[in-house]
């Protein structure tokens, strides 16, 4: 696992991983139960303003909670098992500011972000993430 379970997943990776696990055993309650697992997992609120991240521990005990109500408990520990699994998604970027800090750009997808002119200089305030890519911005900038 890359980051542990209180890092960000991609959130159609966890569908997708569910629905995969449906395939291998698809009958028809497992089935009904994946599509349980699915709509807890779609139904959960997005970690960031931009993009599909998802927090892997409330992926995690959202299939927990519905493991404990289906007759077939591997299914639910199986996805579970297999979200753990599933790399990071969460980009790490910075900002890099212009001399003047008139502008700041994403070093992740070179989205611009303006600074506003005020008594002769310029004032930015940076995002916490960027806008346009959804990367965590709050480390070290430049």
């Amino acid at each position: 696992m890359d980051g542990g379970v209180n890092d960000l997943i991609s959130r159609k990776k966890a569908i997708d991983t569910v629905r995969s696990l449906r395939e291998k055993c698809d009958t028809g309650d497992i089935s009904d139960y994946a599509d349980m697992m699915v709509e807890a997992l779609s139904v959960l609120p997005s970690a960031q303003p931009t993009g599909d991240l998802i927090s892997r521990q409330e992926a995690i005990e959202a299939l927990e909670h519905d493991r404990d109500t289906m007759p077939y408990e591997y299914s639910a520990s199986d996805a579970i098992i297999t979200i753990k699994a599933l790399p990071s998604a969460q980009k790490q970027g910075k900002w890099i500011f212009a001399p003047d800090d008139s502008e700041g750009i994403c070093t992740m997808c070179q989205y611009k972000i303006s600074g506003v002119p005020y008594e002769g200089q310029y004032l930015i305030v940076p995002y916490n993430y960027c806008p346009n890519c959804g990367a965590d911005m709050r480390g070290e900038q430049e």
